[in-house]
């Protein structure tokens, strides 16, 4: 039986497709995931659909797989994205019907690509598969 709260948030809108882009530690992957959350979409990253085990970068390796991928996700009606990657713009940028530019002050971006980093250090897990920060 669902909840008052389920009964009250709406179903995705059809055709409704985000990019998030900003800095490196501006917070992009938490506000698209966030984001679509609570709108009901799709989310993806790009940072997870480019890094394999011991940091092997698909964008640069092996660019023809990792557009083909990148083309499959964003075909779909609706997704909330994250992600800089150049290469994806000429397949993103006409499918997008929202852009959001997270564009913060460079300390507060400092401090958490500082606090990330340290974290992610210390607490030894993989920040993608096979990935990790040391």
């Amino acid at each position: 039986m669902p909840t008052a709260l389920a009964a009250k948030q709406p179903p995705p809108q059809d055709g409704l497709r985000v990019l998030v882009i900003g800095t490196s530690g501006s917070g992009k992957s938490t506000f698209a995931s966030r984001l679509a959350q609570a709108t009901k979409l799709e989310y993806f990253d790009l940072d997870v659909m480019n890094w394999r085990p011991g940091w092997y970068g698909r964008s640069t390796e092996e660019p023809s797989l990792f557009l083909a991928d990148v083309e499959e996700a964003v075909a779909r009606p609706n997704w909330g994205r994250a992600g800089n990657y150049a290469i994806t713009r000429p397949i993103t940028l006409p499918r997008l019907t929202h852009l959001v530019w997270l564009d913060l002050p460079l300390g507060r971006v400092m401090r958490q690509v500082i606090m990330r980093s340290i974290q992610r250090a210390s607490s030894g897990k993989d920040v993608f598969p096979g990935c990790r920060e040391t």
